[in-house]
Order: C-alpha cells, then structure tokens, then sequence
C-alpha cells in the first residue's frame, strides 16, 4: 500500500503532538479521537481477507519512538486481522545519515534555534522543530532492532543495509521486493527518484528564508508561500554534481555519536551479517572538513534578504491586482 503516514498515528501515545496534527487541523482531544476512528475504519475497509499487504512509511520508525507505541502499532495490526508479520528495516551508515536528515529538516523548516538542546527529549518544538535527539533516535540502528525485535520477534525483522552496493541487482526496489520473497514482474511501476538533497546553497539560503516563511504559522495553518519558491529549490539547488556543494555537517555535531554506533554496528555485524569485515564502509575523518562556511554568512543573509525581498513584492503585485480586479468587477453593468 501507499506511503501510510496515518498508520503510524493510530498508534500515537495520547500526548504526542507533530506535525501531523497540524496537517490535519487536530487541535483538540475530540477532533483526535473522531481522526482516528474515521482511519481505522478506512483502513480496515481497505483490507481484504487473506490477503498479503506492504506497509511502507518512514514515519512508521521516526515517530514511534516508545516501546508503548510499537506494542500498540502491533495491536492495530492485529485488529485489522494480520496474524502473520513482518518487519523489514533498512539500516544506513548513521554519518551518511545524519547529512540527509540535516538537508530535510532544513527543506522542511524543521531545524530549530535550540536544535543542539538535548533537555526536551524527542519533544518537538512549536509543534515540528526538530531537534538533534531526533537525529540519534532515527540513526540509533542497534536500539531499534531491540525495540521492534521485542515486540515482534527478532525472527520476524527483515535487517537490510541502505546501500547501493548491497541491493540486490543494486536496485532498491528490487532489493525490497526480494526481501519480501515475492517475484520480480516487468510490470511493477519504478518511480523515478523523488527524494532530492539540498545542495550547500540551498541550504545556506533556505534555513535564512525560513525565518521570513515558515513551514507553518501558529494559529494559521501552513504558510502557503512557500508553494511560491520551493520548487525553485528544487529546480536549481538539489543533486548537484559538485562535491564541494555536497552538503557536510560539521564534525561536532556527529562525533559525540560515533563511538556508541561503531560499538552497536560491530554487535548488529556480528548477529546479522556476520559474513562481513564491517557493517558499513569507513568514514575518513582524518582529512575531513565541513562547508557550513562556503561564503561569509553576510553574503548569504544579503541574499536571502534579496529573495525574500523579492518574493514579498510579488505578493503585494498580485495583491494589487486582485483588487484592482475586484473593482472593476463592481463597475461592470448589470444585464
């Protein structure tokens, strides 16, 4: 089945609040409990008996973040009638890792001004801030096999590595269906990649105008402005060739990390790919040097200043001209 964001809600602690709570407008515990049932019943109307089916969501690892909330993602499973399951994780090298989620979060306006305070657990700030427990929580590899093996069987996890060289005919698709022991059919629909990184540039420029747009105004909704310049992002600022606009975190926000994930990689090698020298391939960081500094930061706040600049003129123009419109539809003649 389709991307099941929803799934992974229903099985929401009862005081968790993100995103998805804005995206759909529940502010109150009644509008909650209403959600909840109306997608129960849509899901479990779209099921048929007997029949095998594939649940695939991120969301279903990054925001089921307590042992309750797997048990009871398990329980709604069980309701819906499965009785046999399966779990399949892909694993990613956690440095990788932590560049990827950096340029989404900042895509999605999701970095907040306490990003590095690590006091507020995996709460999120105004609703969507992440911060960087989120990052260690998702690249936690070793706790998460824990969590969902204790819940499910260890027996009953798929563990694949998110890497090219490890796909099965070095096709992610492929090496997800292979996993799930279904045959291949030249019929199976291959999109094409849809998951674009944020080069450096349109990092340095997005996480400055964020501050003039964000993703999402407090009482209003989602900022609808954002429809205006973000596919201009992705146009001009996503898969660059360049390696030196290859975005890089800086060291330091991923070196208190990397001494428990070589410790948890070497005993997740030794359990399920035993066959292997390492569980990834090394990250060289002798020689290593982030580019959070390409320019001066006064260039880049100049030119976000400039788009932003540009951007609210454009709003006014066609303010302007819905109104002029407006009253020259006033003064049209009644037939």
């Amino acid at each position: 089945m389709e991307n099941h964001w929803d799934l992974a809600f229903l099985a929401y602690d009862e005081h968790k609040f993100d995103s998805y709570f804005i995206a759909h407008h529940l502010f109150s515990q009644e509008s909650v409990k209403n959600h909840k049932e109306f997608l129960f019943k849509q899901l479990k109307n779209a099921l048929s008996p007997h029949q095998k089916v594939v649940f695939s969501s991120e969301n279903i690892h990054s925001r089921l973040c307590t042992k309750g909330e797997i048990a009871k993602f398990k329980s709604v499973l069980k309701e819906f009638g499965f009785d046999e399951i399966y779990i399949i994780i892909y694993l990613r090298e956690q440095f990788v890792l932590f560049n990827s989620l950096m340029s989404e979060a900042y895509r999605w306006d999701e970095i907040s001004d306490s990003f590095f305070d690590t006091s507020k657990n995996l709460e999120y700030f105004d609703g969507y801030k992440k911060s960087v427990n989120h990052f260690e929580f998702i690249a936690n590899h070793k706790q998460s096999i824990l969590n969902w093996g204790g819940e499910f069987g260890i027996e009953n996890l798929k563990i694949r590595l998110f890497d090219r060289d490890e796909f099965y005919e070095y096709d992610l698709i492929k090496d997800f269906i292979y996993s799930l022991d279904l045959e291949w059919s030249e019929e199976f629909y291959l999109p094409t990649n849809l998951n674009k990184s944020l080069d450096l540039i349109g990092v340095e420029l997005l996480r400055r105008i964020n501050r003039s747009f964000p993703w999402h105004t407090r009482g209003e909704g989602f900022n609808n402005q954002r429809d205006i310049f973000m596919p201009l992002f992705d146009k001009y600022f996503t898969n660059n060739q360049n390696k030196e606009l290859i975005l890089k975190i800086p060291k330091s926000i991923y070196e208190p990390y990397k001494l428990k994930f070589d410790e948890d990689n070497e005993w997740i090698r030794l359990k399920f790919f035993p066959h292997k020298k390492r569980l990834f391939k090394e990250v060289n960081f002798e020689n290593y040097e982030d580019n959070f500094e390409l320019l001066n930061p006064i260039y880049w706040d100049n030119i976000a200043a400039f788009i932003v600049n540009l951007i609210e003129n454009n709003n006014k123009l066609r303010q302007k001209e819905k109104i002029i419109v407006l009253v020259h539809a006033e003064r049209l003649p009644v037939s």
